[in-house]
C-alpha cells in the first residue's frame, strides 16, 4: 500500500516571463541566449494583425539582426516544418523565435531541432529520439491555448 502522491516528473522551460508588455523583454532574452542572428517564425495572421511589426520594431531598436519566416500553416504537416528548418539554416540563425499560436511555436521548436539533427521531421518521430538539442528557441505566444504557458 502506497501513501501520498505517486512520483511524477514535470519539465518546463527554465524561464517563463508573462504579463502585459512582457514581449518587451524579448531583446534582453535574445542577448542572454547569445543571439547573433534570429529568425522569427510566425504565420500570416500574426503578420496581418500587426504583432509581427511590434516585435520587429523591438528587434530593430535593439540592433538585433533577424529574418522573418511567415509560412507557418495550421496543424503543420511535416513538409511545412521541413521548409521552416531549411529557411532557418539558410538564414544562418543561431536563435529562433516562435511568435503566435501553437502551430507557430510547434513549427519553430521542431524546426530548430532539425537544424542541429538534420533530416526531416518524420525522421525523428518518437520519444527521446533526438540526438542533439535544437538551437535555442524562444516562444512568444499570442493566444491562450495549449503550451501558451
Amino acid at each position: 500500500m502506497a501513501f501520498g502522491p505517486l512520483p511524477s516528473t514535470f519539465r518546463t522551460t527554465p524561464t517563463v516571463i508573462f504579463g502585459r508588455g512582457s514581449v518587451s523583454e524579448l531583446p534582453d532574452q535574445l542577448k542572454r541566449a547569445g543571439a547573433g542572428h534570429v529568425v522569427v517564425v510566425t504565420d500570416s495572421g500574426v503578420e496581418a494583425s500587426g504583432i509581427l511589426d511590434q516585435v520587429a520594431s523591438l528587434l530593430d531598436e535593439s540592433d538585433i539582426s533577424y529574418g522573418i519566416y511567415t509560412e507557418v500553416v495550421p496543424e503543420p504537416p511535416s513538409p511545412s516544418v521541413d521548409a521552416c528548418a531549411e529557411a532557418i539554416k539558410a538564414a544562418g540563425a543561431d536563435v529562433v523565435v516562435g511568435l503566435g499560436g501553437g502551430s507557430a511555436m510547434d513549427t519553430s521548436q521542431i524546426a530548430a531541432c532539425l537544424v542541429t539533427n538534420g533530416g526531416k521531421a518524420e525522421d525523428w518521430i518518437g520519444v527521446e529520439a533526438l540526438r542533439k538539442p535544437g538551437i535555442p528557441t524562444i516562444s512568444v505566444p499570442t493566444t491562450a491555448g495549449t503550451a501558451s504557458e
